[in-house]
């Protein structure tokens, strides 16, 4: 296997475990309102970002 195949392979298994762990996120943690304890300093909460890629030009102001 050529390094660029072994590269684009270890990509393609990076991207498959984000999807899978966004979908476990989207499904498990949507309904609770309260934040999932993890021990004393960590907790779990769903928060969704819709970030600059849904937000800008948005509303189709002409200051934009």
């Amino acid at each position: 296997m050529s390094s660029g195949a072994a590269r684009f392979g270890v990509f393609l298994a990076i991207l498959a475990v984000d999807q899978i762990t966004k979908a476990l996120v989207t499904t498990y943690l949507a309904a609770p309102v309260e934040p999932i304890r993890l021990g004393a300093l960590l907790n779990l909460v769903h928060v969704r970002n819709f970030g600059v890629g849904f937000g800008f030009l948005g509303d189709g102001g002409a200051t934009q």
